[in-house]
Parts: structure tokens; C-alpha cells; sequence
């Protein structure tokens, strides 16, 4: 398992649902479990917004590193990041 911490926006784009799409991913790839943004032990960050501006970040370090979801574009990379890094 690999644990990855989370990290929201302020959720100020009513439009982009940042919960479902968190959800689909942990779907997608039941290896991985979410834990609080600010854990010390995370494999990866996933920093969630819901627009282009970017406000939310993290500070927290991982093993590889941030993920900045903005779109169902930026989801699509990382999907294939993962299916990259997991599926070997």
C-alpha cells in the first residue's frame, strides 16, 4: 500500500467536484490510501484545486514528489503517471 496524503483548495469553484475526483482515483488504484495532508510518511502528495489559480499547496515532502490536479486534463496525466510508477 501506498500511502498518499491529500490536500484541498479552498473549494472556491463550485463546479469542479474535487471529492469525486479524489474518489475515482482512489477507485481506480486500490493500492493506494489517502491519508491527512500533513503526514510525514506519504509516498506522494496530491494537492487538489479546482481551478488554474492553484492556491492550494503543500510543504509536505514524499517519496515522489506533488501532484497538482486542476482539471479533468491534469487528472488524466496523473492516471497515467500512476499507471506508470504502480503497474510495472
Amino acid at each position: 500500500m501506498k500511502k498518499v496524503a491529500i490536500k484541498y483548495c479552498g473549494g472556491c469553484n463550485p463546479r469542479f467536484d474535487r471529492v469525486a475526483l479524489t474518489a475515482k482515483l482512489f477507485e481506480a488504484f486500490p493500492q493506494l490510501v489517502p491519508v491527512k495532508s500533513d503526514a510525514t510518511d506519504a509516498w506522494m502528495v496530491l494537492v487538489i484545486c479546482g481551478c488554474s489559480r492553484g492556491c492550494a499547496s503543500s510543504h509536505v515532502q514524499s517519496e515522489v514528489g506533488d501532484a497538482l490536479i486542476c482539471d479533468a486534463t491534469d487528472y488524466d496525466k496523473l492516471y497515467e503517471r500512476l499507471a506508470h510508477l504502480l503497474i510495472k
